[in-house]
């Protein structure tokens, strides 16, 4: 009901549109911002691939310090760690290289 009386049919189907279009927006820009939010799987694996040939390589350094202070159980621990990196490493392939 509104100040002149109750709602026509007419008016109450264009409440109903109006309110229809506006619901359709907003899903519209949801799945929008969704879309953007994903992250990309090319740039997340190399990024993933990156930080784990980093770790593999700090890890050859650590490990050769450790057993040079003669720390073999945090040596053996880095090599563990190496190895699971390299084995992520592998995991997640670089890109193609191009045929020469």
């Amino acid at each position: 009901m509104n100040s002149r009386g109750p709602k026509s049919i007419l008016e109450a189907d264009d409440t109903t549109r109006h309110s229809d279009e506006r619901m359709r927006e907003r899903s519209r820009h949801h799945h929008s911002l969704s879309e953007r939010n994903k992250p990309d799987p090319v740039r997340e694996r190399r990024a993933q691939r990156e930080v784990a040939e980093y770790i593999e390589s700090i890890c050859v350094d650590l490990r050769m310090m450790a057993r040079a202070a003669r720390l073999e159980s945090l040596a053996y621990f880095l090599e563990m760690s190496r190895i699971e990196a390299s084995i992520q490493i592998e995991l997640r392939p670089g890109p193609k290289s191009e045929p020469s």
